[in-house]
């Protein structure tokens, strides 16, 4: 034991003096750091046993576990002292070498002699302990063990490597240490490479063929697989083609080798051409994701179920559909989950989807299909069933394809309003009411009432008030009409202003009392100041044997004598509602036309006019204004400046008015007035520019007397002017804007002064 001890002395000293003198290389110090590896082993591991068995060889004392330690530790033994033996003989060659061209390196040489000399004795030492007791017999024994195990694993490896090539699959060794890198041929050629074109291979050889974002990955795989975080390194990653473009590969290996400390010294492994495969799964992945995104993408909702009808997938839009989410729905029946019904019945069809699996033929739902939502809304939809058949032909499930047709069910009940209804009052048009008519010509419906109506006033109403106004009223009396009839009645505009009824089970009587109601209802109505006016005539079919044009001539007939009867006085009850409905308006109006019609009739005597004609201007200028009645009252009163549209709405004032008068029979003759009394002398007045004496003379005699009674009134954008001042605006301007003639005798023989 002290002669080891003395050794272990000689070995520090020697072991610093080598260091010292030795050159800094890669080499060197990767050399020196295993001997110092080995010196622990054997000072920590080989020591302490062998002191314990030098005892135990004393006294011959060995039992066959003790042996079989010893063996071990003889083994271990000499394994550690061949290595160190072989590091002192690389350096010894190494330094050798130097010697004949570095002479200057004595010192080295001193030192390696010196460690050379401490490591003798300690070699010779323990190879004598193990060779005494063990026999150089067991030590034959164990190398030719080692040579055939060396031969057989030779073998194996040819083997390996025979079947490696046989299979295209690329090998690879990394030595951790140094990154040199042994690849075979076949990982080359995985890359469009011959291995010769790579050498020298190494770790930096796989990086530079490695794509990017895959060798981060790789490497973080590979630093779990050295700390032994996982067994296996197991990764896929694209490497860099001859081409340029990327090979996917499939690469595995292990730590195959590491230090008597565990740290690892050598990685090992396959690697297979995934290109392919990668290829196929993204064909597949592609197509998987184009039929996905076409189920999901489709304007459709899709359920599909198995044979027993129940759920088994849906798309999205049959999710938002049916109000059903695909996980809840799953082994649901279709029919709890599709409830729907028809449009004339109150219960869900149950049997739709089992129909179609026991006939294993298509089906589609019925047009006015109703689908209840799982919150309870509903709606009408377009469903299409088809069975699902499996290779042997025989129906594994129903598929079920739909879609929300709400809109389009609402745009074909638009369009058919369109075509049976009248859009303005939406009431059923001519074609309909043909339909209807030739429908309703049988005995079931006898006796059947024909009611034609002609609205009263609708040009008048146009005229006056424009056509918005017109068809205002066209609507009140179709609202009016279509109120007082029954359910089962028809109610059709089948002109501009004429309207049928069609009333099937009605006799004379009830028809009569029918149409009485309506005209009360009328006579509560007002469009625009205006009463309301229908004019109504009506038959009965009683027999088939009637016919059915002669009976609609008979009611046409008397809606016709109606109208000749009533239809002036209700046009002059329409006229004198309207004028007076102005006057209510507006008080100065009123007074206005009323200072108008006295003096119109006082001058046109004084003019020579008969008694009938100056009463007929007193009417005049009673209504001479009544065009105001469609002119916006802001305008009418506007305190400031009127603008040119302003100014072309008050000029239409006086051609309103001739409309409106000329409706009435005993108004017409005085229409004309009206419509000129705004001419001036000179030409240049409206809405004609009418001059001089081509003025209607009546015409002539108003345009005085109202711009006289307009002066002397107050008005939102002057103050009145007094008679003085007005009967001298009368003379400056006669001669331009009024007749000298007319103006002077206005002022002599109606307001008694003196014409200067």
């Amino acid at each position: 034991m002290d002669s080891i001890d003395r050794e272990i002395v000689n070995f520090e000293q020697a072991y610093d003096s080598l260091d010292g003198v030795l050159q800094d290389t890669t080499v060197n110090l990767r050399r020196m750091e295993l001997i110092r590896l080995n010196y622990k082993t054997i000072v920590h591991e080989l020591e302490e046993p062998l002191i314990d068995f030098r005892s135990s060889i004393g006294t011959n004392q060995f039992s066959p576990e003790l042996m079989e330690l010893f063996m071990e530790v003889s083994t271990r033994s000499r394994y550690v002292i061949d290595e160190t033996l072989r590091l002192i003989g690389e350096i010894q060659n190494s330094e050798n070498q130097q010697l004949t061209e570095m002479e200057t390196r004595l010192k080295t040489v001193l030192g390696l002699v010196r460690l050379l000399n401490m490591f003798g004795p300690i070699g010779i030492l323990l190879v004598m302990l193990v060779m005494a007791r063990a026999g150089l017999a067991k030590v034959d024994e164990f190398q030719k063990d080692r040579q055939i195990f060396e031969l057989d694993l030779e073998k194996s490896r040819k083997r390996l490597a025979s079947v490696i090539e046989g299979t295209d699959v690329g090998t690879w060794e990394w030595e951790i240490d140094s990154g040199n890198l042994i690849l075979n041929e076949c990982w080359a050629q995985i890359l469009g490479y011959h291995l010769e074109e790579l050498l020298p291979t190494t770790d930096k050889t796989w990086e530079d063929f490695a794509h990017p974002d895959d060798f981060q990955i790789s490497r973080l795989r590979t630093l779990q697989t050295l700390d032994g975080t996982v067994d296996f390194y197991d990764t896929d990653m694209r490497m860099r083609h001859v081409d340029g473009h990327w090979v996917w590969m499939h690469i595995r290996g292990k730590v195959v080798e590491r230090t008597p400390q565990g740290e690892p010294m050598k990685m090992a492994g396959t690697c297979s051409d995934l290109s392919a495969r990668k290829e196929m799964q993204e064909l597949l992945a592609f197509e998987k994701d184009r039929l996905r995104a076409t189920l999901f993408a489709i304007t459709e909702g899709l359920v599909a179920t198995d044979i027993a009808g129940k759920v088994q997938m849906m798309n999205p839009l049959a999710e938002r559909l049916t109000g059903w989410q695909q996980a809840d729905a799953v082994g649901i029946p279709f029919s709890t989950v599709f409830r729907i019904k028809q449009e004339d019945a109150e219960e869900p069809d149950k049997n739709i989807v089992r129909k179609v699996l026991e006939s294993g033929e298509s089906s589609a739902m019925d047009p006015d299909t109703i689908l209840i939502a799982r919150d309870g809304t509903s709606f009408y939809v377009e469903c299409l069933l088809a069975p699902i058949v499996n290779k042997q032909g025989e129906v594994d499930g129903v598929v079920a394809v739909f879609k929300d047709v709400s809109e389009e069910k609402k745009q074909q009940d638009a369009l058919a309003h369109l075509v049976f209804r009248d859009p303005l009052t939406g009431l059923h048009n001519r074609r309909f009411y043909d339909q209807q008519k030739e429908y309703l010509d049988a005995q079931e419906y006898y006796p059947l009432a024909f009611v034609t109506a002609d609205v009263d006033g609708l040009k008048l109403t146009n005229d006056a008030f424009g056509h918005e106004a017109g068809d205002r009223l066209l609507q009140i009396v179709g609202e009016t009409l279509d109120n007082s009839c029954r359910v089962g009645d028809v109610v059709s505009r089948i002109g501009g202003d004429e309207f049928v009824m069609l009333l099937p089970k009605t006799t004379a009587d009830q028809v009569e009392r029918i149409v009485k109601r309506i005209i009360s209802s009328l006579k509560t109505e007002k469009n625009y100041d205006l009463p309301v006016s229908v004019s109504f005539g009506f038959a009965v079919k009683e027999t088939v044997l009637e016919d059915m044009a002669d009976v609609i001539k008979q009611a046409e007939d008397s809606m016709y004598q109606q109208k000749i009867v009533e239809s002036p006085k209700m046009k002059k009850l329409a006229v004198d509602h309207l004028l007076e409905a102005q006057f209510q308006k507006d008080a100065w109006e009123y007074e206005h036309c009323m200072a108008i019609s006295k003096y119109s009739e006082e001058l046109a005597r004084e003019m020579g006019f008969s008694d009938e004609d100056a009463i007929e201007m007193k009417t005049a200028g009673l209504y001479h204004d009544i065009g105001k009645i469609a002119i916006d009252p802001s305008i009418l009163n506007k305190p400031t400046a009127l603008d040119s549209n302003e100014w072309d709405a008050v000029r239409r004032h006086s051609e309103l008015g001739y409309t409106i008068v000329r409706t009435v029979n005993e108004y017409a003759a005085f229409a004309n007035h009206i419509l000129h009394h705004h001419e001036r002398w000179d030409g240049q007045g409206y809405p004609h520019g009418l001059s001089g004496e081509d003025i209607p003379i009546r015409a002539r005699l108003l345009c005085v007397v109202d711009a006289y009674v307009a002066m002397v009134s107050n008005r939102p954008y002057r103050d009145a002017l007094g008679m003085d001042a007005a009967i001298e605006q009368l003379r400056i301007h006669a001669g331009s804007q009024f007749d000298p003639h007319i103006a002077r005798l206005f002022v002599e023989k109606v307001l008694h002064r003196e014409w200067l």
